[in-house]
């Protein structure tokens, strides 16, 4: 650490004295002695522990709580303090049982470390550095978890690989999620907004430019990395005005910027969710902050059951300008260099999550058909099918495999496709890749799922649950753990040198619009011009029939 970080004095005068005496000064976890170890921030000196060749502080709060007459209301900082200790996880944000853990217990480890309490005091950040860090890159995790569930506890995203193996200094933060932060209330003389869990976002990365040196590292060299809907925060924080100084470059896992809201779908969803709550239009956000957080969290999960994904980030002309694809190809955003892609079945999750009683019986045809908008007749929307379908012909495939292909291809690789596009288009650097790994758990039915590839990228395949959803992965050199050992590589280097180019992997092209190269993860990982490019090329030419938006 820089001179900012300074050794307990009482643990520094007894580093040469072995035994019970020096470890007083010491906590011990897994059979192995932590020295605890002070920073200097804004706000007061915090305490965190360093183990294992790794210093990390854990519930670092970056900004008050937005509770009582803070509640709906965008973030402040947080009150001073003299000094503080960060050993344990702070708070998440309050949410509702999310359903994959009931399938696949061990995935609760990925939504968040179990021994984690629920608050509306859950503005904090946790920090992994590699002992003695000085000017370090920064990479910072952003979570996924549809703005429902999740946080930045989750042990599948620890930062101490990186830290150990790469010399990067890992940050993950909690945000406001659900209706306490992606409700819509813009009605005249509201004191609400939208986009408050995008601002969390913000001023976390304010913290981290503001504080981060202190930790070792370095503010210039920031890259924010998001799954899911951390990456489509990801996509909206690359096109926010007042977020664009605070990072140099991305990474974007299954995600991009066309999972957003328009103001008039927003609303509807604000309707219902005040309808559900009983509470009137008028004067609905001073209601809110005198509501029961209990009757929110039930409000929100019948809303939930009732729309799709109904809290998101907003594009509310004001925070979030635009569609952030439109402001990159027009130039008024520059971009960042990015590192983007999508697994090859981002729908197996929720295929094997399906009762069988719910499961799709139509025939392909009329199931694409249905894709199509309502004012065409049904013959127009036939005739689009059987041309859709022929540009999928040549893969050789089943109809249940067409409609998984073409799925996958409408709802994450035609959206990343046009993102990448744009970043290209503006200039940057763009480094596309397919996860392709399949899970062997389910009987090989997942395929290389959603979210599948977070526990491989973070080098974390031995944290608990992982097998619950990547199924065996054997011992030492195991394709698995080699993969592993790859994409973290890679990961780290390209937040390190801005190339994710390494020895261990064929060289990682840049992707272009005419040379669309993307890497391919799986057991022998290649380089090839992606393969998909004629399909998502027919879907953004006839974007403008479809009944429903990218990402819906």
């Amino acid at each position: 650490m820089e001179s900012s970080t300074r050794v307990e004095e009482h643990v520094e005068r007894e580093q040469s004295v072995r035994g019970d005496e020096f470890r007083s000064g010491c906590k011990k976890q897994e059979g192995r002695w932590q020295m605890k170890v002070s920073v200097e921030t804004t706000q007061g000196v915090v305490v965190g522990a360093s183990h294992d060749g790794v210093t990390s502080f854990k519930g670092i709060p970056y900004g008050a709580p937005p509770v009582g007459p803070l509640r709906f209301k965008p973030p402040t900082s947080a009150a001073p303090w003299e000094e503080r200790e960060c050993l344990e996880y702070g708070a998440i944000s309050p949410q509702n049982a999310d359903t994959l853990p009931e399938k696949f217990p061990g995935t609760v480890h990925y939504l968040y470390a179990p021994e984690t309490t629920q608050s509306e005091d859950c503005l904090n950040l946790n920090i992994w550095a590699p002992e003695s860090a000085t000017s370090l890159p920064v990479l910072l995790w952003i979570h996924g978890g549809g703005f429902l569930v999740g946080s930045g506890t989750g042990v599948w995203t620890d930062g101490s690989t990186f830290a150990r193996e790469h010399d990067v200094i890992v940050v993950s933060i909690n945000y406001r999620l659900g209706a306490l932060g992606f409700l819509l209330l813009d009605d005249e003389g509201q004191e609400g907004l939208a986009n408050l869990g995008l601002l969390d976002q913000i001023f976390a990365l304010e913290w981290v430019r503001d504080n981060i040196t202190a930790f070792g590292g370095d503010p210039s060299r920031v890259t924010i990395i998001g799954q899911s809907v951390g990456a489509v925060s990801v996509a909206t924080l690359i096109g926010t005005p007042g977020a664009q100084d605070l990072f140099s470059q991305a990474i974007m896992e299954s995600g991009h910027d066309k999972f957003s809201l328009s103001m008039e779908d927003a609303r509807e969803a604000s309707q219902l969710f005040l309808k559900e709550m009983n509470i009137a239009q008028e004067g609905a956000a001073e209601s809110l902050r005198s509501a029961e957080l209990c009757d929110i969290l039930d409000a929100q999960a019948r809303v939930a059951a009732l729309r799709q994904l109904p809290f998101r980030i907003v594009v509310d002309g004001d925070i979030v300008p635009s569609i952030v694809t439109d402001s990159l190809s027009s130039g008024v955003v520059p971009g960042v260099p990015i590192l983007i892609g999508s697994n090859s079945n981002e729908n197996g999750l929720d295929d094997v999550m399906t009762p069988v009683s719910n499961r799709e019986t139509r025939t392909l045809t009329d199931r694409v058909a249905s894709s199509f908008r309502s004012d065409f007749s049904p013959d127009e929307r036939v005739a689009w099918a059987g041309e859709v379908i022929g540009v999928y012909g040549d893969l050789a495939l089943g109809d249940d495999e067409i409609w998984e292909s073409l799925t996958n291809d409408r709802l994450y690789r035609v959206p990343i496709n046009e993102f990448a596009t744009a970043i290209w288009t503006a200039g940057k650097a763009v480094y596309s890749f397919e996860f392709a790994y399949p899970s062997s758990a389910e009987g090989w039915s997942l395929g290389a799922c959603h979210q599948l590839e977070v526990p491989f990228a973070f080098g974390n395949l031995d944290q608990p649950g992982v097998t619950d959803l990547t199924g065996d992965i054997g011992s030492v050199g195991s394709p698995a753990r080699e993969l592993a050992r790859k994409m973290n590589e890679a990961w780290a280097t390209f937040v390190r040198v801005g190339k994710p180019s390494t020895p261990s992997l064929p060289h990682w092209f840049q992707y272009s619009v005419d040379s669309p190269y993307q890497m391919r993860f799986d057991t022998t990982s290649t380089m090839r011009l992606d393969p998909h490019i004629r399909q998502l090329r027919w879907w953004s030419d006839h974007k403008d029939l479809m009944n429903r938006s990218f990402g819906e």
